[in-house]
């Protein structure tokens, strides 16, 4: 029985989120997970008479495969015929920059680490290729959204709003589009194959394995941090001695193949994510306290920094002491570095 005290039906107690990946750290795969999981959510509200008012990607954690809505309080219920509050947020914060991402390639996800509540209609339409116009979705709600907005002044017409029916119907036509667009614009990539390519000898990699997991056993350790970690094999051998391992990676046809392994794993310990460490995502958002720095979220008992160094020193042209100086900063404790 509930104690007097509380005038609540129930009291919610949220698993805690032990790792916040940002939007602009998320491969391809990543942001479609999301896009899938926020019309799937919203389906089942409209169920209810129930819709999400909000429509950021930041709503929203990646863990085990899943991607997962903590803000519960983004519930509201929808009276028909109205207006969907959030409808312009989903398109410039989420629809958008996918829709770029499909049809230009995943380097325009990046860029909402520089636009974090979203792109301006009219630049995202101005940006898509012409043969976009010849999809419904993004006809609907890019290219014609971004030409409908009215002027100050004039009032809306509650009754030419959206009824529960015309949501469900837009809702399935998006969904059916991001189902569809599985892949997005390639360009040339390099380090997906690294170890099938250019690390000649099995010994090597044997080597280098049995070395890190000795290191792993000897040091007592909770959190793992594998900066440049490829495509994951030295992070997930990590899992096995940690609680939480994250792998951060500058290509993003590695992240997005280390997240295909999370999901058919279904492994809540590893977190993979997009970061290039010669631009470290900072403190950001309202009063720069809305978002912390990437060393503030991955900080880690061991940081792994496996052939990373002549990368950093020789294509980014950071000096050794800069490269010491960053590993330290992500570093609770303990640093291995193979130079």
């Amino acid at each position: 029985e509930m104690p007097t005290e509380h005038k609540a039906y129930k009291i919610l107690y949220p698993e805690q989120i032990d790792f916040l990946s940002l939007p602009f750290e998320w491969c391809y795969s990543q942001w479609r997970k999301v896009l899938l999981a926020y019309v799937d959510i919203n389906l089942i509200a409209l169920k209810y008479g129930m819709i999400l008012k909000d429509a950021t990607p930041y709503n929203f954690c990646l863990k085990g495969g899943k991607a997962l809505l903590f803000d519960t309080s983004s519930f509201a219920f929808f009276e028909e015929p109205n207006y969907w509050v959030a409808y312009r947020q989903f398109c410039e914060e989420m629809l958008g920059p996918f829709t770029l991402m499909h049809y230009r390639g995943m380097r325009w996800g990046r860029m909402t680490l520089a636009n974090h509540q979203g792109l301006p209609l009219d630049f995202i339409s101005q940006n898509l290729p012409l043969k976009s116009y010849l999809n419904l979705s993004c006809l609907l709600h890019l290219h014609l959204h971004a030409k409908s907005y009215v002027k100050h002044g004039l009032q809306k017409d509650q009754s030419k709003g959206f009824t529960r029916e015309k949501l469900r119907e837009m809702f399935h036509l998006i969904k059916g589009t991001i189902e569809k667009w599985d892949t997005y614009h390639q360009y040339t990539d390099y380090w997906s194959e690294y170890y099938d390519i250019d690390i000649e000898t099995e010994e090597y990699l044997q080597d280098k394995q049995e070395t890190v997991k000795a290191y792993l056993q000897s040091c007592p350790i909770r959190t793992v941090l594998d900066l440049g970690a490829n495509t994951g094999k030295f992070a997930e051998l990590a899992c096995a001695y940690a609680d939480r391992v994250i792998a951060l990676e500058f290509d993003k046809k590695c992240v997005d193949e280390i997240e295909k392994k999370i999901t058919e794993t279904g492994n809540k310990k590893l977190h993979a994510l997009l970061g290039d460490l010669s631009q470290t995502s900072p403190d950001f958002g309202l009063l720069g306290k809305e978002h912390p720095s990437i060393f503030k979220r991955a900080k880690a008992d061991l940081v792994l920094a496996l052939a990373l160094v002549h990368h950093l020193a020789l294509t980014k042209l950071i000096p050794f002491e800069l490269i010491t100086e960053l590993v330290y900063a992500f570093s609770n404790r303990y640093v291995l570095i193979e130079f």
